[in-house]
């Protein structure tokens, strides 16, 4: 597993670039969607929420939100808790493995962690388990690619395995100056973020030993295993899906 305390500790700011919250924004379309529809308050799940973005984003236009986010890294879930959210519970936990009862949640997502898991698709059924009924189900993850950019992405994640932290380092430093002309859906580059805030954007795509990148047909297949039948899927890469849940979960208790 990628030591992800180390790259928040080593990367992280505490103001949140304008692009993260854009490209947050974009992902929890379909939740502001929902949200807007819904009378009650709703309970959402970020499994893998690192810094908070979402829950920062979600509490600027909603305060009838229960925002839950756990992650593995507690640097990271430090400085979600220092944005002093109202009605967020932040909590170390294991996506692959959710401490919460079935159908626990209205809305439950991540972006942009299973691909670091050594089991997305374990992952991806508890997304769809502490999910309740007619509840929605959002992920994020690599789009795989076999055209040149993906070539040069896969040799240049085998070179920084081989070499180690210090030479990544020195590959990410080389690529920020143009990380803007970089066909990238962050679209972060130096006029909108900071030398580190696109260092760590960089890094966590070319650092992990282990990253599985998907088609868009896998993760289809993953909702329509599940019973959740697909109701949004962004045109972007990475993949992007929100799906609505049909299946109703027995606990084993």
């Amino acid at each position: 597993m990628y030591d992800f305390n180390r790259h928040w500790h080593e990367n992280a700011e505490r103001k949140t670039p304008s692009q993260k919250k854009t490209i947050a924004r974009n992902f929890l379309r379909p939740v502001f969607d929902r949200l807007d529809q819904s009378l009650g308050s709703q309970r959402i799940l970020d499994a893998g929420c690192g810094d908070g973005v979402h829950a920062e984003i979600l509490s600027e236009r909603h305060t009838s939100v229960t925002f839950f986010g756990v992650d593995i890294s507690i640097v990271a879930l430090k400085l979600a808790q220092q944005k002093d959210l109202a009605q967020a519970e932040f909590q170390i936990a294991n996506v692959s493995k959710l401490p919460y009862k079935d159908e626990s949640f209205d809305i439950s997502f991540s972006v942009g962690v299973l691909g670091y898991l050594d089991s997305p698709i374990q992952a991806f059924q508890e997304l769809c388990r502490v999910t309740k009924k007619d509840g929605l189900v959002g992920v994020q993850v690599h789009q795989k690619r076999d055209d040149i950019m993906g070539l040069l992405w896969t040799a240049t994640r085998k070179i920084c395995n081989v070499f180690g932290p210090t030479v990544t380092k020195i590959i990410a430093d080389c690529i920020v100056p143009f990380l803007g002309v970089l066909p990238t859906q962050s679209r972060m580059s130096l006029k909108n973020s900071t030398w580190k805030q696109c260092r760590e954007i960089i890094l966590v795509n070319i650092d992990p030993f282990i990253l599985h990148c998907f088609r868009h047909s896998e993760v289809k297949n993953w909702f329509k295993n599940n019973d959740c039948e697909i109701v949004e899927n962004l045109p972007s890469s990475p993949i992007a899906i929100w799906g609505e849940s049909a299946k109703t979960f027995y606990s084993q208790e």
